[in-house]
């Protein structure tokens, strides 16, 4: 065997397998791109899958505190029609509303405008126990309850507001971190 033979052999061999050398190299380097490209579809899959996920996490959540209100002033507009006794009545919706909301410190006031006069029928306080009939009550005064009153709606002030206004005014009882009336 000549070595020339083997040499031009060789050299024939691999410029015969060289287009499959070429397409194979070809085929790799779109594997590649594919691969890097199936990543970067996935990676941007996962976080509009986990965007999605704390979407509708919140959704849940909402909707479980909007049943878990709507039982509670079903439960309530119940107890209102079939409770007899008045502070018996009062207690039950402390208890309803303490499914839904923190009422550590709660009140009920009623308003006698013909009399001037709000009263505490049912309180419930860690600090405070002096829950007087506030008489001759003017409406315009700076109470948080005379400000719900005035406005005829709810009122939520968290601390900032809090804060805020009683750095006007005196205020009545201890401080809180929210009022909700």
């Amino acid at each position: 065997i000549n070595p020339q033979e083997i040499l031009i052999d060789s050299n024939e061999l691999l410029l015969r397998f060289f287009p499959s050398f070429v397409l194979c190299s070809i085929f790799i380097a779109c594997s590649e791109f594919v691969r890097m490209d199936y990543r970067k579809k996935l990676a941007e899959t996962v976080k509009n899958l986990s965007k999605s996920n704390k979407t509708l996490s919140s959704e849940i959540s909402d909707r479980k505190q909007s049943e878990g209100i709507n039982k509670a002033l079903f439960a309530i507009s119940n107890a209102v029609n079939t409770t007899i006794d008045l502070n018996a009545l009062y207690k039950q919706i402390h208890n309803l509303l303490s499914k839904i909301l923190d009422v550590t410190n709660f009140y009920i006031a009623i308003v006698k405008h013909e009399e001037r006069k709000i009263l505490f029928p049912y309180h419930v306080d860690q600090e405070d126990d002096s829950f007087e009939p506030i008489m001759d009550f003017d409406i315009n005064n700076d109470s948080l309850t005379g400000l719900v009153i005035l406005k005829r709606k709810p009122i939520l002030l968290d601390q900032k507001s809090l804060d805020n206004r009683f750095s006007k005014i005196d205020s009545w009882g201890p401080p809180c971190l929210i009022w909700m009336g």
